[in-house]
């Protein structure tokens, strides 16, 4: 997985979107559901977030799909263990 910022020639709605993060899978195809939520959180609900909060959010998000590739992890499937749990 890789996190790459756009240039000023990726344009969304119209407009360039310089510095706009996307992760990409091995294959370096945008990595869904990642890409998806970023598009929705940062430019689609109305208003675009302030630019210089894409990369702490582009950031975070990679950590989080990075982890879940290295330890051959799905987002959406539940723990194996039922009954456990990470509160004590």
């Amino acid at each position: 997985m890789r996190l790459i910022f756009t240039t000023g020639e990726y344009v969304y709605a119209g407009r360039p979107r310089p510095g706009f993060p996307m992760i990409l899978g091995d294959d370096m195809v945008p990595a869904q559901p990642f890409h998806g939520y970023l598009h929705h959180h940062l430019l689609g609900r109305g208003k675009a977030l302030d630019i210089k909060t894409w990369e702490a959010y582009g950031r975070r998000l990679w950590d989080f799909a990075r982890f879940l590739h290295a330890n051959d992890l799905h987002w959406d499937q539940p723990f194996e263990s039922y009954g456990t749990s990470v509160v004590r």
